[in-house]
């Protein structure tokens, strides 16, 4: 998925222009809407240069066995196989 945290916060720091702008005699529901079409095209913009989660390589290695109840130790390794980094 390629929205995180920051973009509901985006839509909700949106409000507070569109309730000024209201009290200053422009339509409400036209800058609501105009706020929401930039928070699309912004989303869009960020899928667009976001990292390809199906670049990502997952290793994994265990020992060949282990008794139940029993400690042992694993390694889990990503990696990325594209170009862009992925935080």
């Amino acid at each position: 998925m390629y929205l995180n945290g920051t973009f509901p916060v985006l839509v909700a720091v949106g409000a507070v222009p569109v309730v000024l702008l209201a009290l200053g005699g422009v339509d409400a529901w036209a800058a609501a809407v105009g706020w929401l079409a930039l928070c699309v095209v912004l989303a869009l913009a960020d899928a667009a240069i976001a990292a390809d989660p199906r670049a990502l390589r997952v290793e994994r290695s265990l020992p060949p066995r282990a008794l139940l109840g029993e400690r042992v130790e694993a390694t889990l390794r990503l990696r990325s196989a594209g170009a862009r980094r992925v935080r």
